[in-house]
């Protein structure tokens, strides 16, 4: 059986990650790390080397690397270390912990990274590069944007919309029927009880707006 090869960027704890699940995919193989730390070069995450910086992009897919997963959790750096691969002409590659409940229904895009223990219900939208954290809930009907961050331990509630590049925090709660917008951020443990406007900082129970974003 030919594997696909994948490069994962980004050689930190997140990365562990990201190669601890592809570890699951029979049909996949990890060809190494980028990482613009130079220290790290040389170094082996998970028994594969970090081969250096995004500079060896073009290198990589010269030689028949056609896919990525991104190793961060942060959104704007999510947003642009994909466009940086998608400008290299990568695509993005799912790694899903085979204990993550992933309903039949569920509609995922690519770069989808989901930790042990996360269950998505019926009929959710995830849409390309989002982080889902550990043992994270979400419910059905609900969309989640493009490049955003599930906190472990957090509960999305049934028909939420949530916006591209939106973090939500470790254990945070999103009633049902909630919007929050593009560029927010939900603190850790918050109680979304509200819509959230774009670019808002929120926390606590419940969530109040405590600072926007420039």
């Amino acid at each position: 059986m030919t594997k696909s090869r994948i490069v994962i960027l980004g050689a930190n704890a997140a990365a562990r990650i990201v190669a601890y699940n592809l570890s699951y995919q029979a049909d996949t193989e990890v060809v190494g790390f980028l990482d613009p730390d130079n220290s790290k070069h040389g170094t082996l995450i998970s028994g594969k080397p970090v081969l250096g910086s995004d500079a060896l992009l073009p290198e990589l897919y010269a030689s028949g690397v056609r896919l990525a997963v991104i190793a961060a959790g942060e959104p704007l750096l999510r947003t642009k270390l994909r466009k940086l691969l998608e400008g290299h002409g990568f695509e993005l590659a799912n790694a899903i912990h085979p204990s993550a409940l992933v309903s039949p229904a569920v509609r995922l895009g690519r770069g989808i990274v989901i930790l042990a223990g996360s269950v998505l219900s019926d009929n959710p939208v995830v849409e390309d590069n989002v982080w889902i954290g550990l043992a994270a809930t979400i419910t059905h009907d609900t969309r989640i944007g493009r490049d955003s961050l599930i906190g472990g331990r957090s509960a999305i509630g049934a028909e939420v919309d949530i916006g591209e590049r939106t973090m939500i925090g470790w254990g945070a709660v999103v009633g049902p029927r909630r919007k929050i917008g593009a560029d927010a951020a939900v603190g850790f443990g918050s109680n979304v009880v509200s819509d959230i406007p774009d670019r808002a900082i929120v926390i606590g129970n419940p969530a109040r707006v405590l600072r926007y974003r420039d």
